[in-house]
């Protein structure tokens, strides 16, 4: 069942590019497990959205990589970074505007194994 109001599922329904969600959390937050749903709900609506949750505790490589100061963070295509919970709506608002400045900058470059990317990060 998608929790989603119907406005932001037709919205996200429409993406033509892949979007990747990034949620950290920590156990303790109360506000994470909601920011999680709704990267998760948006998921299950439409395959172009690709949601993961990276608890800060167990993956500190990444807490540091994204520079994570207090959770809930909600990462989208690694360039927008949303501090704290906010509605569902809104989260949609900010997925269609990566999605759209993504289709102007055209497709990501390949990944390149054993190279750093612009993330800081580094695939083996």
């Amino acid at each position: 069942e998608v929790l989603l109001s119907e406005e932001s599922a037709t919205s996200l329904a429409g993406l033509e590019h892949d979007i990747s969600l990034k949620v950290f959390v920590t156990p303790t937050c109360p506000y994470c497990p909601a920011m999680m749903r709704a990267a998760y709900q948006m998921a299950m609506v439409t395959p172009k959205v690709h949601a993961e949750t990276i608890e800060v505790n167990e993956f500190p490589e990444l807490a540091d990589a994204y520079k994570v100061q207090a959770v809930p963070l909600t990462v989208i295509n690694d360039e927008v970074m949303i501090p704290g919970m906010i509605h569902e709506k809104q989260l949609t608002e900010q997925v269609m505007q990566a999605a759209a400045k993504a289709a102007k900058a055209g497709p990501p470059p390949p990944i390149e194994r054993g190279k750093e990317r612009a993330s800081g990060l580094y695939i083996p």
